[in-house]
């Protein structure tokens, strides 16, 4: 297959690589491997942000949906309760959420048309870091 004259170049072919600078040394290994360490280190705070607005969002989520859902109740509710309607809720929302509703209308605020009537549902809870918060949803209806 192969001639003796190959057979000799590759025998000096290999001795030039075994010989010759080619690869990395350990050294190299360790400084690219801490080159590595800092660059991932230095994305790790992108993380934990991350992780606390998506802490954030699902808060708000749950917020919008408990309002939402109030609202929805009062919309379908025939006959309305006696206006000023006042009302609050605790414990809601796995315990951390506070819903405070408010149906008012014209009587109560000339800004609403006569007939109809305001529904102001805001729901107040505090976050893992002990910060309070708030969402609020407001919707004008026109009583049957």
């Amino acid at each position: 297959m192969y001639s003796s004259t190959n057979k000799n170049m590759v025998k000096i072919m290999i001795k030039r690589k075994l010989h010759g600078q080619s690869g990395m040394s350990l050294l190299e290994v360790l400084v690219a491997m801490v080159l590595l360490a800092i660059g991932l280190l230095g994305l790790a705070p992108m993380f934990v942000n991350s992780i606390k607005g998506n802490v954030n969002a699902r808060d708000n989520s749950v917020a919008a949906g408990l309002a939402s859902e109030k609202i929805e109740q009062y919309e379908h509710m025939n006959p309305l309760p006696a206006l000023p309607f006042y009302s609050e809720e605790t414990g809601l929302g796995g315990g951390i959420y506070t819903r405070r509703t408010a149906i008012i209308d014209h009587a109560t605020d000339s800004l609403i048309p006569v007939g109809g009537c305001r529904i102001d549902v805001t729901i107040a809870w505090t976050d893992d870091q002990q910060i309070n918060r708030s969402s609020r949803l407001s919707t004008l209806f026109v009583q049957p």
